[in-house]
């Protein structure tokens, strides 16, 4: 139920770094903004179902939304073309603080969810251990 709750409310926040990549370069920004959403798509979806690959698909969208993130703040100094090297790094910091390290510390947490148990170690299905209790040993 958590999990799906932290997709839920993450997609809107990811969307405006996603933003970020379209504001910040007019002419192919929006096409790679438009791969990230789809991207982001994707990544919700095999979060939203647990699938065992969805942390690596996670880890490398949260890079992209961090660097969308900065982007999107700092769209304006860039088609401009006055960039302060020391407000840029101050924004990526505050970006990590505020968005990226939360955002993988919950994936840390629920990284349970996303291991696949071996056929070998999974328990039988209900059904077959309640039928085996009441059996008569003969």
């Amino acid at each position: 139920m958590f999990l799906k709750v932290f997709v839920l409310l993450r997609v809107p926040i990811s969307i405006f770094a996603l933003l970020g990549f379209a504001a910040a370069f007019p002419d192919l920004g929006a096409w790679f903004s438009l791969g990230a959403y789809v991207y982001l798509g994707f990544v919700s979806v095999q979060l939203w179902r647990a699938k065992p690959g969805a942390l690596k698909l996670a880890g490398l969208l949260l890079a992209v939304e961090t660097v969308g993130g900065v982007l999107f703040v700092l769209a304006t100094d860039i088609v401009t073309g006055r960039v302060d090297a020391l407000g840029a790094v101050l924004i990526a910091a505050g970006v990590v603080a505020w968005w990226t390290l939360p955002n993988s510390l919950c994936l840390y947490l629920l990284r349970g969810r996303f291991v696949v148990v071996p056929e070998t170690q999974r328990l039988p299905p209900i059904e077959a251990r309640e039928t085996r209790r009441f059996e008569v040993k003969k």
